[in-house]
């Protein structure tokens, strides 16, 4: 059924043109795996006695979901002020702006960059149970903000619940700051959308490389352009970023990227505090909610349910509909300032191209590599139907391996993708693990998980939709998992063998290994195994070529002949498990 259906898919692309250029060509799993180690003294007390999420979800599996949406009261909050009282709120101006819409929000309460705010509510005998929590935030812009990510530690009842809710991560959103829009003005044009790429080189302040939407709805023509500007010698000039303050609706999530979908909290009844404590940055929070687990949010079909349901609702690829052809150095939002476009001069391809100049064509290089950061495009297609998504792009870091984004949708009407509150979100499960494999050359390809299909995705004719364009762990991200807590258990080895050799371990001298630390040396044995095998796995799942899978190999062999021997091997090789170490940490 699924081959028979992607037959009557159109070769229709919606080509997102290097959408990727040399991003994941910089991608390496060092860039993925967050640093989640506790930077202060503060930070190591307040996870004390904390447990990984794995472990807590796996202790509530079992529970069932709660039964109400419950709403904190912002009346309650202590340690937050309200907007249109605080001094911070007022000297920036923030209740005046056009996109804060006080009148919608007017117990919002402004958290500053450094302070905790702590609500109480309470919870019904029958509302016990599993939910997910949902803010509604304003990434606001004042004297106390950055360029930073806003960060926020979350307690229950005064205590970090696992240790992933104690580095959760609320985007912000920044847009170019080379935008003019035009209109909208009357017209007889009929309604769509066209966009043109074009670059313009005169010698006069129009120089430039233009990105022009024109948009007409009703009757009115409105035309967007963007601008990437020119230096006298035609190269492009970096766009200025600005944040862009906004309401969003955030789901409290791993930042660390080894878990997908939303948390879930499991809460008694009773009354409860719930605190959130600042890492960095300011922020705006109008709501803060218990969803029930599963209402809606996280109910996310596999692919299989997506083709089954195509199938019986007739839906076919989208016949008479046209290419549309998405340059990536255009986004129209990135998760934070450091995504940024650049230059590829190494195939002809790469559109724009020139002899003499550099001229922004692609996005990545030295940014975009790190879990959680996203590029963001809005399209509209001229036909309803089904859609294939093809992207132009390099990776040769990851050598004999392949990286994941996550591909994420918002808008759309009757089918719409992401949430009801704007949140966008994964049309189906693999989309998490879309795949993009090695090569030394650029590289164009279907989206797909490496099954060897693409996917289809269902979009109508004259609804904006999003594609959200996310780094992802992927399908690789328990192994890295395993590699990381491997690493640490290395490591506690590594520092206890130095209590008993000094910083220059004397290679002829028996230390008696076995006798003072066999459990040491039984755990170098142990994590030869665990390497061993999730080397064997990395081969199943991308090949026995690869630098990764040969420094995993060279590791283990190592880590046995030391858990093997007695004497002179463990003393004499010390320094080439640190620099082992080093390298397996880069992952």
């Amino acid at each position: 059924m699924k081959k028979s259906l992607f037959q009557r898919v159109m070769c229709f692309i919606l080509s997102v043109a290097t959408l990727f250029g040399v991003v994941v060509m910089t991608v390496s799993a060092g860039a993925l795996k967050p640093d989640t180690s506790a930077a202060t003294l503060e930070e190591m007390k307040s996870l004390v006695g904390t447990t990984s999420y794995a472990e807590y979800i796996k202790e509530y599996a079992n529970e069932k979901p709660g039964k109400n949406v419950i709403t904190l009261s912002n009346s309650t909050v202590v340690g937050a002020e309200k907007v249109s009282e605080s001094e911070e709120c007022i000297k920036s101006n923030v209740g005046e702006r056009a996109d804060y819409n006080a009148a919608e929000h007017p117990d919002a309460v402004y958290l500053s960059s450094k302070d905790k705010a702590t609500w109480t509510f309470d919870v019904a005998e029958d509302e016990v149970g599993l939910y997910y929590i949902r803010i509604t935030y304003y990434n606001c812009d004042t004297s106390e903000s950055s360029i930073s990510i806003i960060q926020r530690k979350l307690y229950l009842d005064d205590k970090i619940p696992f240790s992933e809710a104690g580095a959760l991560h609320f985007q912000k959103y920044w847009i170019s700051d080379n935008v003019t829009v035009e209109g909208p003005v009357a017209t007889t044009e009929a309604d769509g959308t066209y966009v043109e790429y074009k670059t313009q080189t005169k010698g006069n302040e129009d120089d430039g490389y233009y990105k022009i939407v024109t948009t007409v709805k009703n009757g009115m023509k409105t035309v967007t352009t963007t601008k990437i500007s020119q230096d006298i010698n035609g190269n492009s000039m970096a766009p200025e970023l600005k944040q862009s303050s906004d309401w969003h609706t955030y789901y409290c999530q791993d930042s660390t990227g080894y878990y997908h979908g939303y948390f879930n909290f499991y809460v008694l009844n009773g009354t409860h505090t719930l605190t959130l404590e600042a890492e960095r940055e300011p922020m705006i929070v109008d709501k803060i909610e218990l969803v029930p687990v599963g209402d809606g949010v996280s109910d996310i079909p596999t692919y299989e349910e997506v083709l089954d349901y195509y199938a019986q609702n007739g839906i076919t690829s989208a016949t008479g509909g046209k290419i549309n052809l998405i340059q990536a150095e255009f986004p129209d939002a990135v998760s934070d300032s450091s995504v940024y476009a650049t230059n590829d001069n190494t195939s002809a391809a790469n559109y724009p191209a020139s002899s003499k100049a550099q001229i922004y064509n692609v996005i990545g290089e030295n940014s975009y590599n790190t879990v959680g950061q996203w590029a963001a495009y809005k399209f509209t297609v001229n036909k309803t139907g089904l859609y294939n998504i093809s992207m132009r792009y390099m990776q040769n870091a990851l050598q004999g391996m392949y990286v994941c984004r996550a591909i994420k949708l918002s808008g759309g009407n009757q089918y719409k993708y992401g949430l009801e509150d704007g949140t966008p979100a994964v049309p189906f499960l693999e989309a998490y693990n879309t795949q993009f494999n090695y090569s030394k050359e650029w590289q164009s390809t279907y989206l797909t998980d490496g099954s060897g299909e693409a996917f289809s995705f269902y979009f109508e004719e004259g609804c904006e939709y999003t594609l959200y364009v996310e780094c992802s762990l992927g399908s690789l991200k328990e192994l890295i998992q395993r590699v990381e807590v491997s690493l640490d258990k290395i490591n506690e080895c590594y520092l206890n063998i130095l209590q008993l050799t000094g910083n220059d371990p004397d290679e002829y001298r028996d230390y008696k290994f076995i006798e003072i630390m066999p459990e040491v040396l039984y755990e170098l044995l142990l994590q030869a195994k665990e390497l061993d095998s999730v080397k064997t796995e990395f081969e199943v799942l991308c090949g026995t070529n690869g630098s990764h899978i040969t420094t995993l190999q060279t590791i283990a062999i190592l880590l046995d002949k030391m858990g093997s021997d007695d004497g002179d091997y463990v003393a004499a090789n010390m320094s080439t498990l640190k620099s082992s170490l080093g390298t397996l940490g880069t992952w």
